[in-house]
């Protein structure tokens, strides 16, 4: 006997995190959330870590990128 996991896969909830399924397959995704706190609350730490992720990377850019202000004037001074 073959078991079937009720709850949404991990790549089912990052895809509609991303807004990367199709219409069908985001109402079903849909459906199942508004149905299943086991998912929503996977799907929540899921959104939260990205969340997290994306602040990390960009504030560690953030760091090595060099002010836009001067860049911005020297790229106005080049093109004048």
């Amino acid at each position: 006997m073959k078991y079937e996991d009720p709850h949404l896969s991990d790549q089912q909830l990052l895809l509609s995190i991303e807004g990367e399924l199709t219409p069908p397959e985001e109402k079903f995704v849909r459906h199942h959330l508004d149905a299943c706190q086991k998912c929503r609350a996977r799907g929540k730490e899921l959104e939260d870590t990205i969340s997290e992720f994306v602040l990390d990377y960009q504030s560690e850019l953030d760091g090595k990128l060099p002010p836009i202000a001067g860049q911005r004037a020297l790229l106005k001074a080049r093109l004048g």
